[in-house]
């Protein structure tokens, strides 16, 4: 680890696969809502994003409602489809 830090031209290759391994891990997280993204309209789904950033990848849905069906309301029990997205891809990458 000493080397990646004090060796100038090792640091930026470990970001690099920092943000890689980041941004791929949004992807597998993507496409694994698809499986648990609560479908009406199709609006939802149709919704899911993944944008490549500076520090590695921002994933969402863009949504206005996708909080509210996520968390729920106080009329409403959420349906934690996202939440459920990222358990079941964290336990993929354990195998």
């Amino acid at each position: 680890m000493s080397r990646v830090i004090n060796n100038g031209t090792a640091e930026p290759k470990a970001l690099k696969w920092l943000k890689d391994w980041t941004f791929n891990a949004a992807l597998g997280i993507n496409d694994e809502a698809a499986t648990t993204t609560p479908v009406d309209t199709g609006a939802l789904l149709d919704s899911r994003v993944v944008e490549p950033r500076e520090d590695g990848a921002k994933m969402g849905y863009t949504a206005l409602y996708a909080n509210y069906v996520e968390f729920g309301t106080r009329k409403m029990s959420g349906q934690f489809y996202l939440r459920r997205a990222i358990d079941r891809h964290i336990s993929k990458m354990g195998r």
